[in-house]
């Protein structure tokens, strides 16, 4: 078993507060980064559990981001791609496949604010569609750390998207994101400043950088309630 130690530099500013009706993601470069995901036991030891890869491409107006995650168990479970506007972060779609072999599939399309669902629970099982039509322009927030690295750093301060959520009954909800300030993570044999940022509602922190690596840590709660964290290993930026 692995034991990371994280260096940490505090920060004693007041906490500011905003809301972000749109974000810019016209900053962030293409690149493919590969990180390696542990479970973390509560000792805070890590032991791996496997790996994925985040790779980001600009395709016209659209920034695209996908994750490809390889467990030690079941191999590949999960390909994920979301694309949101670039100037805005407005969602455009989402396409995922998951479970063992991959055999469960989620696809959602946005136009003027109407959102299209389309879930394939197995290949056995006949599709579900469900279109709705949400009330209010939103963020894309599945983009997750790559939105959390495109946010408006400041010492420490609580920054608040109007994002959505999907399923049986689509609604438009508030998602904050928490600036705690910064961290050093050691990672692929350098001490990394990062800042470090947490979102309360899914207990999700990424430490993430306003240069290449972009990010560098991400920890979450599994189903089961183990703690993951992942890290990275390398990265490129595109072309190279």
């Amino acid at each position: 078993m692995k034991k990371f130690v994280l260096g940490l530099i505090f920060l004693s500013y007041s906490v500011s507060s905003q809301t972000l009706h749109s974000v810019s993601l016209d900053g962030i470069s293409p690149y493919r980064a590969t990180f390696d995901f542990f479970a973390q036991d509560e000792n805070k030891d890590l032991t791996k559990a496997g790996k994925w890869t985040d790779e980001v491409s600009i395709q016209d107006s659209l920034l695209v981001r996908t994750v490809e995650r390889e467990s030690l168990d079941n191999g590949v479970d999960l390909i994920r791609t979301v694309a949101a506007l670039r100037e805005t972060a407005q969602p455009s779609f989402v396409n995922q496949w998951f479970g063992q072999r991959l055999s469960s599939v989620y696809y959602s399309h946005f136009d003027n604010n109407e959102l299209t669902q389309i879930y394939i629970a197995s290949p056995t099982v006949p599709a579900r569609t469900k279109t709705d039509k949400l009330p209010k322009s939103i963020i894309e927030t599945g983009l997750q750390g790559v939105l959390a690295m495109a946010l408006p750093f400041s010492t420490q301060s609580e920054i608040e998207l109007l994002g959505y959520s999907g399923g049986a009954t689509a609604t438009v909800n508030p998602i904050k994101f928490s600036v705690l300030g910064t961290e050093i993570v050691n990672v692929m044999g350098e001490n990394l400043t990062a800042w470090k940022v947490h979102q309360p509602e899914s207990n999700w922190t990424y430490w993430v950088r306003t240069e290449l690596p972009y990010m560098v840590k991400v920890s979450h709660p599994s189903p089961s309630g183990t703690m993951l964290v992942s890290l990275i290993t390398s990265f490129s930026q595109a072309g190279e």
